[in-house]
């Protein structure tokens, strides 16, 4: 037996489409929902999958590999602004980066929570061990334990951008951390880069004006 957690689930949410959702994403079917109340303004649910073994578990991985695998979706036109730091909760700094000419590449809260990140090495057979690893490496989190700087570089790569936005939100204290690492990468690799920290989530701060006048400068 296996059991999982689902935090910040909408109290409209049916058991059916909790179902949908982690079939989605290959997970077996589960036997038992059951909501429990959240810290937050959102109960949560333990899932419980019963017979739940190695090979099961190795199953589902390669049903989400198979989905990781997919080729992404190509990129809009012009040159590229990667939006690094504190997913934003909607679009709306895309959507500033757009105005001004470029394409913002870099997900938001939401999309963080439904990529299905990179693919399982089942190495040796081990998937538990697998997946343990895969947390473990996985740098998407604020409290990650992967190299912040270098994972920086890798998405200026991936994304071939040509000047980057890092945006940290006051709530999202744990970035801090990660902040000297990636001030270090954003100098080594020199491309016109705004760091903006301790910012309003909902960026009611004159963010978008400050993003935008960057770009505008780095596209002349």
């Amino acid at each position: 037996m296996a059991q999982l957690m689902l935090g910040n689930i909408d109290e409209g949410a049916t058991d059916e489409e909790i179902r949908a959702f982690l079939e989605k994403y290959g997970f077996p079917a589960c036997q038992k929902i059951e909501r429990v109340l959240g810290d937050g303004s959102r109960p949560a649910a333990l899932v419980t999958f019963e017979g739940v073994d190695a090979a099961v578990l190795a199953q589902a991985i390669d049903a989400c590999n198979a989905e990781r695998s997919r080729p992404a979706e190509p990129g809009g036109p012009g040159p590229r602004c990667l939006l690094a730091g504190t997913p934003p909760p909607d679009r709306r700094l895309h959507e500033v980066a757009g105005r001004a000419g470029f394409t913002a590449v870099g997900p938001t809260l939401i999309e963080t929570w439904t990529q299905p990140g990179a693919v399982v090495d089942v190495a040796g057979g081990d998937a538990t061990m697998a997946l343990a690893r895969q947390v473990h490496a996985d740098p998407a989190g604020p409290r990650s334990f992967a190299d912040a700087g270098a994972a920086l570089l890798e998405a200026i790569a991936e994304s071939a951008a040509e000047a980057v936005v890092l945006w940290q939100i006051e709530e999202d204290e744990a970035q801090a951390w990660h902040l000297p690492a990636q001030r270090a990468a954003l100098a080594g690799e020199g491309l016109p880069a705004l760091v903006m920290t301790r910012r309003d989530w909902l960026a009611r701060d004159g963010a978008g004006d400050e993003i935008a006048a960057f770009l505008q400068g780095v596209g002349r």
